[in-house]
């Protein structure tokens, strides 16, 4: 019985220490909470079997879902480790300037997280929920959310236009790129 808590334990801590990680990877900017279930959905989708199972997510209205989540949020506020900011949508940011190597996770998968959220973190809620049903189809099952891969095309390459537009560099084979990583 010992050895299943243990187990249990190591798995609650990895799961936390990774949520808090992509709230603290979002560095000045805030992550709302839909945002963060898709990159933890994503982180979990890359590494679940490494760190035993990290999350595990249902088809739901807007892409994958996690509940757990939800309750990790909420310690990870009781302790004073993140804020939770309501709004529209609620908004989560780190108490105190963290850098990502201060967390005691591998470096690949802290270089993951920074990555996944620096490109998550842009998109709008229609371009994030048609790039996971780009990258993940059977995830539309139970969605409300209309989507379409030529859609979700369209909305990645407008984006990528606007920030070229706005001085931001922009190469489509570093984009195919991250998308192959992603979904790798």
């Amino acid at each position: 019985m010992e050895i299943v808590e243990k187990q249990l334990e190591t798995q609650y801590i990895q799961a936390n220490d990774v949520l808090f990680a992509i709230v603290a990877a979002a560095g000045s900017k805030k992550i709302d909470l839909v945002h963060l279930q898709k990159v933890a959905f994503l982180v979990s989708e890359k590494f679940g079997q490494e760190l035993a199972g990290l999350y595990t997510f249902r088809k739901y209205h807007y892409g994958p879902f996690c509940q757990a989540i939800y309750g990790d949020l909420n310690m990870l506020q009781e302790y004073g480790f993140i804020q939770g900011e309501e709004g529209k949508q609620k908004t989560y940011f780190v108490m105190h300037q963290l850098r990502l190597e201060d967390f005691n996770l591998r470096n690949d998968l802290i270089e993951y997280i920074r990555e996944t959220v620096a490109w998550v973190i842009e998109m709008s809620f229609d371009e994030l929920l048609g790039a996971i049903y780009y990258l993940f189809p059977e995830y539309h099952e139970n969605s409300a959310f209309r989507y379409s891969e030529q859609d979700a095309m369209v909305e990645s390459f407008e984006r990528a236009l606007r920030q070229h537009k706005q001085g931001e560099t922009y190469d489509a084979r570093a984009r195919l790129k991250e998308l192959s990583r992603v979904h790798a």
